[in-house]
């Protein structure tokens, strides 16, 4: 069983019992940190889609460390300029671990209210004064 999570504008592949690292989230070591922008959710042969996200489900995990990456060097340099600029950069991380994920009944493939349905660019039906879709 697998969930593929949405959280700091990436998406994580997460299975129960594994370990991975975010961005750093607040909390402390030990606390409990929901997931609710659950995208997708496979269990055996059943895959449930969300659009965009499932509504229900929760990937639930728990700070295991907050610590700092590994230091990346940062180089610019203009050439025949004479002009060089070196710094470093360490990025704050979140250690979590995945405890469970809950909602992966076909029942939750059901949209979220408010949701927009098929293509983007049409003018919904139901709001006034627009012109229905041809």
């Amino acid at each position: 069983m697998y969930a593929i999570i949405k959280t700091s504008g990436k998406q994580y592949k997460v299975e129960p019992g594994q370990d991975f690292e975010i961005d750093r989230i607040p909390g402390e070591a030990g606390d409990a940190k929901d997931f609710s922008d659950v995208l997708l959710i496979s269990k055996d042969d059943e895959t449930v889609f969300g659009t965009p996200v499932i509504a229900g489900a929760v990937v639930k995990a728990e700070i295991k460390a907050q610590f700092r990456g590994p230091k990346l060097i940062v180089f610019k340099m203009k050439r025949r300029k004479r002009s060089r600029c070196k710094n470093g950069h360490r990025q704050d991380m979140t250690r979590l671990t995945v405890k469970e994920i809950v909602g992966a009944s076909p029942m939750m493939a059901v949209p979220s209210p408010g949701t927009p349905q098929g293509g983007g660019r049409r003018h919904h039906p139901t709001l006034p004064g627009l012109p229905a879709p041809a």
